[in-house]
């Protein structure tokens, strides 16, 4: 018939007999129909090409995801063996004291014990 830029008459007479309409066909109910196989196939591809747009942003959103996943479980076990680390160096260190406050123990001990006797052997001599 015609190009979508003409306009059409509406086919069928208005029922309070006003006269017959005119509509363009973007205004037209069947405007949403392709008007050829031609249309029909771009308007696929264009919804084809926007669904691959959009897989591809999901899968970019996705892995981005990933990433930002594997970056903070990656820190987080950075710090994990860094605490580890901390608590093992503290458990030795303390372990360290423990055995520096033994050895300082003994010492008094022996120094008090060598004392000892000798104020027991000057009590006897007396």
């Amino acid at each position: 018939m015609g190009t979508e830029m003409t306009r059409i008459a509406f086919q069928e007479p208005s029922k309070n007999g006003t006269p017959l309409m005119l509509i363009t066909p973007m205004q037209s109910p069947m405007s949403y129909a392709p008007s050829s196989p031609g249309t029909q196939a771009s308007e696929l591809s264009k919804k084809e090409l926007q669904m691959k747009t959009r897989r591809e942003i999901k899968t970019k959103a996705f892995l981005q995801t990933c990433k930002t996943v594997s970056e903070a479980r990656a820190s987080l076990r950075e710090k994990v063996e860094k605490a580890n680390h901390m608590a093992r160096s503290r458990f030795r260190w303390e372990n360290n004291q423990k055995v520096e406050v033994e050895k300082v123990k003994g010492r008094l001990h022996d120094r008090l014990m060598k004392r000892l006797s000798a104020v027991e052997c000057k009590a006897e001599e007396k």
